[in-house]
């Protein structure tokens, strides 16, 4: 009788986003990329399946190039297998289809050159699936790509039949796709390596054909919570890799390749859409999400989870474009500019598509353990590259002069139309169609949105954070998967578990009672009056002299004490084609037949990216007239007031909010002096690898004023936002 034999191929994924600081990857490298490569080094009969990302590649090319040259070592001998992607890890399916071609081969291009090695598979970041990838990535000239076992059971195999690839096809364009062991990949590094040994060994059969697959974050080797110590101090892998050594007669490590030349596919299977199954769970909308958790809970509490799992279906990664609605105007835009640049020919478009590439990367697109659209410098980093992608084609057809573009146009594909300005200096986008409000408000030459932000919104996970105390609780243990992670990373978080009402943009019109506090409008707890806020606004597009002009026009109810009283808004941007200067008209007219006394507020959202107080911070000049030896004496006086903090600034109509980090001002000027500027910050709670945290997203500005109208009558105001760029050693 033959000896029975099992065949076993280990992959890592490796990738930290783009934009994410520089320490995060360092920390990173010392902590698990390079330890990695050392360990391959000291088992050599040890094979690896690898991915890098395209972030990755950039930094170990740029910052650490002894990794690559380690790398392409163990490439040549054969004992690393190196898996392809698109380049900048972009969820497949959230670009087009050339888009997805050409950040492969990209991939593919920088692999060979490194390495010299052809890549024959790939990595689908997220294991994000759709029968349609099936095309592109035969056009890529990708042989194979590993998806969870998760997939292959919800297409009705058993979990037999998940010890060998398939071959899948689109249109008759095939890909062969290898299952990621569950059991596997929920174990290692957790479960002594004996266990994963044993496990194996149970699976080897007769004819050898078999294949266990384990493919995981890289980052699960010594950066992940507890994960340094397990792996490396207490020498998880090379125990593993020593077990595995003294059973090669029963366990023999493979390449996918080297699996693929030796066993024909195991059959033909049709996947259906689908990621890993803590995914599912994430993009539902919190509602049915938090069922979904309770079903799950369930089933585990009875001990029938592992009989139902894979009957069990959760949600599907788009519908993160209908949770966040501001991860879709971000991916809508990345859709707009990829035609926008296809569209160039001079030899900028090669720059200018890399940029596009890079504003593509996954991570802000989506969240669920992981920080993700949560985490503002990674939505600031994909935004700067796709605004600057925009650039450069504006650049070329515009030959760096002056200009002014309007577009009505669906860009978010809602079906309903939104307002694009686009200028030499700037790019304002308007949603006319709810509450004729501004969404994004790019400053091109920085590369910066200033509104971009962050509805405060339920996540199914805030359950969990009104059970902590207001101190660090719960532990990891070693057996904990990264997604039970129930701690709290600092005192007092539920107290800010804030839900907004609408979606938070700017320039919206708020009408309040006298009796509306700052705190109750920053809790979303007050009486709005009006109902302009998701309102549709008429639009009136015109050019005057060298600005853009847009005028946004509604009307609608305001109540006043038993009345509701007609009132109609008019309030006109003028957009400048070359200078740094937005101008806002207001109109506020009473159509009613009966006085209107009431609190208007006008809200804007600011993002800074960082609220460190050093560099960024809101303040007020005013000028200060004293007597001295009967003289009149002026100076200033300057006030500042931390992003992160609260309150009410009197006695003028200015406020400046300075972004010292990126070295620009954003000067507030109001003709008509309002009683006060509100100013209040946008905190979520959101959970990240070490647990819950609370994470600051934008400041609101929102001047007020009490407006007393007589039938007829009409409230008029001027307004103007002022970008100045700060010299590089100027200091407040």
């Amino acid at each position: 009788m033959s000896k029975k034999t099992i065949n076993f191929a280990f992959c890592i994924h490796n990738h930290q986003p783009v934009g994410n600081f520089e320490k995060v990857l360092d920390d990173a490298y010392n902590d698990a990329y390079s330890p990695w490569l050392d360990c391959l080094r000291r088992n050599p009969h040890i094979k690896l399946g690898l991915h890098n990302s395209g972030p990755l590649w950039d930094y170990f090319l740029d910052c650490k190039p002894d990794y690559v040259s380690r790398l392409r070592e163990l490439a040549k001998t054969g004992q690393v297998e190196i898996l392809s992607g698109g380049y900048y890890e972009p969820i497949l399916i959230n670009i087009s289809d050339r888009d997805k071609i050409a950040q492969i081969k990209k991939m593919n291009k920088a692999i060979l050159r490194e390495t010299g090695q052809k890549p024959k598979g790939m990595w689908c970041a997220e294991r994000v699936w759709e029968p349609h990838l099936a095309k592109p990535l035969f056009s890529s000239d990708i042989h194979y790509t590993v998806l969870d076992e998760y997939h292959f059971r919800a297409a009705g195999m058993e979990e037999s039949d998940t010890f060998g690839y398939y071959v899948t096809e689109e249109q008759g364009f095939h890909v062969c796709v290898f299952p990621i062991n569950f059991f596997l990949r929920q174990s290692i590094p957790y479960h002594q390596p004996e266990e994963i040994i044993e496990y194996l060994k149970k699976n080897a059969t007769e004819e050898g054909d078999r294949i266990a697959v384990f493919a995981d974050d890289g980052e699960k080797f010594g950066v992940w919570p507890n994960t340094h110590r397990i792996v490396w101090e207490e020498k998880w892998l090379d125990r593993f890799f020593n077990l595995l050594e003294k059973n090669s007669d029963v366990i023999k490590s493979v390449t996918f390749s080297e699996f693929m030349e030796k066993y024909p596919p195991a059959g033909r299977t049709y996947l259906p859409t689908a990621s890993y199954f803590e995914m599912s769970t994430w993009a539902m909308p919190t509602t049915t999400g938090k069922k979904f958790a309770d079903i799950v809970d369930k089933f585990q509490k009875e001990n029938i989870w592992d009989e139902y799992r894979y009957f069990v279906r959760g949600g599907f990664w788009r519908n993160f474009l209908v949770k966040y609605p501001e991860a879709n105007r971000i991916q809508k835009k990345a859709l707009f500019i990829s035609e926008k640049v296809q569209k160039m020919i001079t030899g900028a478009k090669e720059e200018a598509l890399n940029e596009l590439y890079m504003g593509q990367c996954n991570c802000p697109y989506w969240h669920g353990v992981f920080g993700g659209i949560y985490l503002p410098h990674l939505r600031h980093a994909v935004q700067e590259h796709l605004i600057r992608a925009e650039e450069l084609a504006d650049d070329e057809f515009h030959k760096g002069e002056p200009f002014k573009e309007s577009m009505i146009i669906d860009i978010n594909k809602d079906m309903r139309d939104e307002v694009l300005i686009n200028t030499l200096k700037f790019n304002a986008q308007f949603i006319p169609h709810e509450g004729g409000a501004l969404y994004e408000l790019d400053y091109k030459p920085k590369s910066i949105n200033y509104c971009d932000t962050l509805t405060r919104r339920e996540e199914i996970y805030h359950r969990h954070v009104t059970k902590l105390k207001d101190e660090k609780t719960g532990k990891l243990s070693d057996d904990t998967y990264i997604g039970d992670v129930a701690t709290a990373k600092e005192k007092g978080l539920k107290d800010l578990l804030k839900y907004d009402r609408y979606e938070r943009r700017s320039f919206l019109d708020h009408f309040m009672g006298e009796n509306t506090t700052l705190n109750s409008f920053r809790d979303c707890v007050y009486d709005e009056k009006g109902n302009f806020l998701k309102k549709p606004y008429e639009i009136f597009i015109s050019a005057k002299d060298d600005k853009a002009t847009l005028t946004l026009a509604a009307e609608g109810k305001v109540s006043s004490g038993r009345d509701e009283c007609p009132v109609q808004i008019e309030k006109t941007f003028f957009v400048p084609e070359g200078g740094g200067n937005i101008q806002i008209q207001y109109w506020i007219i009473n159509n009613g037949n009966n006085p209107l006394r009431i609190r208007y507020g006008c809200e804007t959202n600011l993002s800074c990216m960082s609220k460190d107080p050093s560099t960024n911070f809101l303040y007020v000049e005013k000028i200060i007239t004293e007597k001295v030896k009967d003289k009149e004496i002026e100076r200033i006086e300057t006030d500042k007031f931390n992003l992160d903090s609260e309150g009410e600034i009197t006695g003028t109509p200015t406020l400046t909010l300075q972004d010292g980090h990126r070295e620009m001002k954003i000067h507030f000027e109001s003709e008509m002096e309002p009683e006060a500027i509100w100013h209040f910050p946008i905190e979520t709670i959101s959970m990240s690898e070490e647990g819950f945290e609370k994470v600051y997203q934008s400041t609101v500005i929102m001047p007020v004023w009490t407006l007393e109208l007589e039938p007829g009558d009409a409230w008029e105001n001027n307004m103007e936002l002022k970008f100045e760029e700060m010299e590089p050693s100027s200091e407040e």
